[in-house]
């Protein structure tokens, strides 16, 4: 495992803990020799007798507290988080920059999770049977042979004359080099959550949960024998969870997986995390080192440049929304990528523009609702026509609202409905969205809408007009339609948001629907299609729910 500390690594593709074991992990070829010629040994604090040969370049080595009480949590829930979670462990958080991390096979996967699933990601984690293994300081280290040899007989002086020789260095020896690492095993769990579990849940009782899954995993293996608290139903309904060992040499299927784990750490420690230097800290003075700074400014740049490349992508192949704006923004993405050294404050700003323009921020994703509200009308206790969970039933976004049952017939009454988008949280632009609602007869008119017009707009904060479904044995039935409103110059998320209506016929399914598609939607400023309420004294009614998606 030591050795693995004397590799480059390209920070754009680092990924300490992959998913996939032949994916590429962002380690490269080695940047600095390792010696024994002082011949210094150093023992296993948790093995005696196992004795590591000490790098001549190896300043300490310390044992680090670590275990299973000791466990770490975090709530991943957009881009920056994930990105910011992996440059504390690579030690480049005071110094990170856009691009590192950018190729890595876990960014990859959980920006597509993001921008193409309603699920976000929480993990928890700890580390065993750990050391930390500090280099000398970067005056004291030199490059390897190989690099040096690289250096003075195929990179040119001027980073301009040939470009992709100083690329080509990077993809051989990668960005930077350990001047720490930290070795042993690693249990991880990641927990992939669905959206509506935060409609029932904050954020400290969802980590109260996950830590609650995480306990009992290690429990079943054997790896703790205390109390544990059991993770809520709820939570075990709405969540996928995902266990990974790092380190060791041990089956943990066995009964006694987890002793052979821990006990077949020491000899094959991972490296899970550590401190990284640029190798520009230890590269040759003279020109070629001012050309290696031009070459890893415009290397992390256009890793960051292919992010927001995919990023458009991504949002293209979802919908129509803003289709040209996009467009626009790939072809300057497309221009920066193809200049050799492109301006990076240009880069910056158009990945903080396009970050915006795609992806739906927290406010709207956790503190915005669309709400159904319904009464009945006159007879609220003799002939209930209409039923929820509650009167008021909300859904934030990426998931639905309670089904409301509507079974109005011959007797008198019939129910009130009215929908409303809250979003207490939100930017200021987004109160001129408006949630519509419109209907007609077809057949008799005198079972729908009770006077209401034929379409009715409110803004957000405020419930639409109300309306009045009576339907019962007279010919025919209601069409009800929805639309939400946004203005066209909006970003590109909200516009290829959609509204969408969920039915289900409970008895009779003559009454509901007329033959539609039992999931009805519509993108930003277009009517989903109409759906047909026309619930009278047969068995049975028509259940509805609603609720925006992103994705």
């Amino acid at each position: 495992g030591l050795t693995k500390l004397s590799r480059g690594v390209d920070i754009t593709k680092l990924d300490f803990l992959p998913i996939d074991q032949n994916e590429q992990d962002g380690f490269e070829r080695r940047i600095i020799d390792v010696t024994c010629s002082k011949q210094a040994k150093w023992t296993s604090p948790y093995d005696p007798n196992i004795v590591y040969d000490l790098p001549d370049q190896a300043e300490t080595v310390n044992s680090i507290p670590g275990g299973v009480l000791d466990t770490s949590y975090k709530f991943l829930s957009n881009l920056k988080e994930f990105k910011k979670s992996r440059a504390l462990s690579a030690g480049v958080a005071a110094l990170f920059e856009e691009g590192m991390f950018s190729a890595s096979g876990s960014y990859k996967r959980f920006q597509s999770s993001l921008t193409n699933s309603s699920r976000r990601i929480s993990e928890v984690e700890s580390f065993f049977s750990a050391i930390q293994v500090d280099f000398l300081p970067f005056w004291e280290l030199s490059l390897s042979s190989s690099a040096l040899k690289y250096i003075n007989n195929i990179l040119p002086k001027d980073y301009t004359d040939n470009p992709s020789k100083y690329d080509d260095f990077f993809k051989y020896f990668g960005t930077h080099y350990f001047s720490t690492g930290k070795f042993g095993g690693l249990f991880r769990m990641s927990i992939s959550i669905e959206t509506s579990l935060f409609q029932t849940m904050n954020g400290r009782q969802i980590e109260l949960n996950a830590k609650a899954a995480y306990m009992e995993i290690l429990k079943a293996k054997g790896g703790f024998s205390g109390n544990t608290t059991r993770m809520s139903a709820d939570f075990s309904s709405k969540t996928d969870i995902s266990a990974r060992f790092y380190g060791g040499s041990a089956n943990l299927l066995d009964e006694q997986g987890w002793k052979s784990w821990w006990s077949s750490l020491p000899k094959n420690p991972w490296l899970f995390a550590g401190k990284l230097e640029p190798i520009i800290k230890i590269f040759p003075d003279g020109p070629k080192k001012e050309s290696m700074r031009i070459a890893y400014k415009v290397y992390l740049d256009k890793a960051y440049l292919k992010e927001i490349e995919r990023l458009l992508y991504s949002f293209l192949n979802k919908g129509n929304g803003a289709k040209d704006r996009a467009l626009r923004f790939l072809d300057r993405t497309k221009n920066l990528l193809s200049q050799a050294i492109p301006d990076r404050e240009e880069v910056k700003y158009l990945g903080s523009e396009v970050e915006r323009f795609v992806i739906p921020p927290d406010w709207f994703l956790y503190n915005t609702q669309l709400c159904f509200h319904w009464e009945h009308w006159k007879f609220p206790i003799w002939f209930k026509q209409c039923d929820a969970p509650s009167q008021t039933i909300c859904a934030i976004p990426n998931s639905q609202t309670p089904y409301y049952k509507d079974f109005t017939n011959s007797h008198g009454g019939g129910c009130v409905m009215k929908w409303a988008i809250m979003s207490p949280k939100s930017d200021p632009w987004f109160q001129q969205v408006r949630i519509c609602f419109r209907w007609k007869a077809d057949g008799n008119s005198g079972q729908c809408g009770g006077g209401a017009p034929r379409e009715t707009c409110s803004y957000v904060g405020s419930y639409t007009r109300e309306y009045l479904d009576d339907t019962d044995n007279r010919p025919g039935g209601c069409l009800m339609s929805w639309k939400f409103m946004v203005p066209k110059n909006a970003l590109g998320w909200i516009l290829n948001t959609k509204l969408c209506l969920y039915w289900n016929a409970e008895g009779n399914s003559d009454q509901c629907g007329d033959g539609v598609h039992k999931t009805l939607c519509a993108l930003a400023n277009e009517w989903t299609p109409y759906y047909k309420d026309n619930t009278d004294d047969r068995e049975g009614g028509c259940q509805m729910s609603w609720g925006f998606r992103t994705v």
